[in-house]
């Protein structure tokens, strides 16, 4: 049995009041998108560090934007660390309802606890100081959901056996909300699942170390944490089916979206093997009318980029929010980038600049800087909104078939597909120091390699997709097969700098190049019948990572084959 499969059996069987509760009256005519959520909702998520250090917050707001891009959600982040159900009582006015909300999410109860063994005390004190809270929304008519509190990995903290205390405080919370009729899940229970599966395969695994104090959630606990808020938010499963139209007889395959997958970070995926949020949330299956039986790669809003998907992958249909280097996946990447900027700036204005960075919950603040925060966040969402979330009618999308095998190159043409190695930080030992020891790093380095596509309708194309990244190097490599033996030309533009060699021969090396300049460098080539091994080492400093690229003064046309694993090495041998 799965971890995942575990994971659910259990839950179906745990507290869980979220999909039949609804908390606070929804405007009348309004749609409901979840038993808590509708449209037009403005969101804030009130807590302690936990909520402050937005990981689980992002995610939430991220996926509901990117899942829901109709919605017209507007979030806010209201956590305050050290803060506890008291300190959040006493703060309600000027740091929630001067928001204006509609929903408000609460996770109180790590610092509730004070650090020590439960007692009953404890228990009633937290639950005054929430039932203050709970009015003061309520008179405002707001509706609320609930998260319990999460879970400690310190060896400091279990000399007190402070998650029993957190379990305590967990059943308490659950209580007020069967009581109150407010949507709960029972994020305490499944931390602890995830935990307890993750020590399982290996006894180093916590998904709760961040700062070292074994409090906050790293990012696969944030992941855990807004999988729960989604279900104490009520939100459904999201499961699409999307059937792609062939488009002319080119091998092409045309779809739209009407909403783009949730991007999952690459530092937070290790939670996916623990819980079901990809099989129900993000799942987004594009079909075919008939199997592809060919590479084939995406072509976003006229662009020609992203990995290429083998036949293997794609025959039957394939999930586009597992194929995480696609341009669906990187505009739903931006969102997510979109996301964490604009709250970073509210926070700036709201406590840094507003309360002169003073972190009492006491403090005064000035509500001029508190509104400048409100206004900017509500700007920067409308072009978050704007430019990044589907037009009218969803995105256009095709979905071309490619050959790698064969692609003619021709007097004065530039290579599209190129197996790419990297990125490597700058400034280190590179793993391939020249083309002569370049053999034995392809076995190595294997999982490394990918097959990217540039976009050769523009004058210059941009790496950083796939390689990009400040002070970074990658390596691009191809076989051009020439029928005859041929003198040519590469002329190369560079965002910094280049070394290129062609069958083990170094060929050319470049300045350092600080302003991109198309064909600034031109690289003699002496091509021999059949394969010739081009190597190219790229380097970028700053900025994109820009690049040029084009054959002149072939007298013959050659293929490009950027080969498989296999065939390079073979080709290399």
């Amino acid at each position: 049995m799965t971890a995942i499969l575990k994971f659910a059996l259990t839950m179906a069987l745990s507290i869980n009041i979220a999909a039949s509760a609804q908390a606070g009256t929804p405007k009348t005519g309004a749609e409901m998108l979840t038993p808590v959520l509708q449209k037009g909702d403005r969101v804030v998520f009130l807590g302690d560090s936990i909520t402050e250090q937005r990981r689980y917050t992002n995610v939430v707001e991220s996926y509901l934007v990117s899942r829901y891009p109709d919605a017209g959600l507007t979030f806010f982040n209201a956590g305050w660390s050290g803060d506890d159900s008291y300190g959040a009582s006493t703060r309600i006015e000027r740091d929630v309802l001067a928001l204006n909300p509609t929903v408000v999410t609460i996770c109180f109860g790590m610092n509730d606890g004070w650090y020590m063994g439960w007692t009953e005390g404890t228990g009633s004190y937290f639950t005054e100081n929430m039932a203050r809270i709970i009015g003061k929304l309520r008179e405002r008519g707001v509706r609320i959901a609930f998260l319990t509190p999460g879970i400690t990995d310190a060896k400091w903290l279990d000399e007190v056996n402070y998650n029993d205390t957190l379990r305590h405080m967990a059943d308490t919370v659950i209580g007020i909300a069967k009581k109150e009729n407010i949507p709960v899940f029972d994020n305490h229970a499944l931390l602890t699942r995830v935990q307890k599966d993750g020590k399982k395969k290996n006894r180093k695994f916590s998904i709760i170390d961040e700062g070292k104090v074994g409090i906050h959630p790293q990012a696969p606990g944030g992941l855990v944490m807004a999988y729960g808020m989604l279900k104490a938010l009520g939100v459904p499963d999201r499961k699409e089916t999307v059937m792609a139209e062939a488009k002319g007889t080119g091998g092409a395959y045309h779809f739209k979206l009407s909403a783009l997958p949730y991007f999952v970070q690459p530092d937070a995926r290790s939670a996916l093997e623990f819980i079901p949020f990809m099989q129900e949330f993000n799942t987004v299956i594009l079909k075919f009318p008939t199997p592809v039986t060919a590479p084939c790669y995406l072509a976003f809003a006229g662009e020609h980029k992203g990995r290429i998907l083998p036949a293997s992958a794609v025959r039957d249909g394939i999930n586009l929010a597992t194929f995480w280097d696609t341009p669906v996946t990187e505009q739903a990447e931006w969102i997510n980038t979109f996301t964490t900027e604009k709250n970073d700036i509210y926070y700036k204005f709201w406590r840094t600049l507003g309360m002169k960075g003073n972190f009492w919950v006491g403090a005064e603040m000035n509500p001029d800087l508190q509104k400048a925060g409100i206004e900017a966040s509500n700007r920067l969402e409308t072009i978050r909104n704007r430019e990044l979330l589907p037009p009218a009618g969803g995105y256009d999308l095709t979905l071309r078939v490619f050959d790698t095998a064969n692609e003619s190159v021709s007097d004065g043409g530039a290579i599209s597909a190129w197996s790419a190695l990297g990125r490597f930080p700058t400034g280190k030992k590179k793993p391939i120091s020249s083309e002569s020891d370049f053999t034995s790093s392809a076995r190595k380095l294997k999982g490394d390699w990918k097959t990217i596509i540039i976009n050769t309708e523009k004058p210059e194309a941009n790496l950083s997709p796939w390689l990009g990244g400040k002070n970074v190097s990658a390596y691009l490599f191809t076989v051009l097969d020439s029928p005859v033996t041929q003198k040519a030309e590469a002329l190369v533009g560079i965002n910094d700098a280049f070394t290129m060699w062609l069958n083990g021969i170094k060929v050319g090396v470049s300045g350092k190049q600080d302003k991109f300049e198309v064909d600034k460098y031109r690289v003699k080539l002496n091509l021999k019948k059949g394969a010739n091994r081009l190597l190219i080492l790229a380097v970028n400093n700053k900025d994109d990572f820009g690049l040029s690229f084009k054959l002149t003064g072939l007298a013959t046309p050659v293929s490009s084959i950027p080969p498989t694993l296999q065939t390079l090495i073979k080709e290399l041998k």
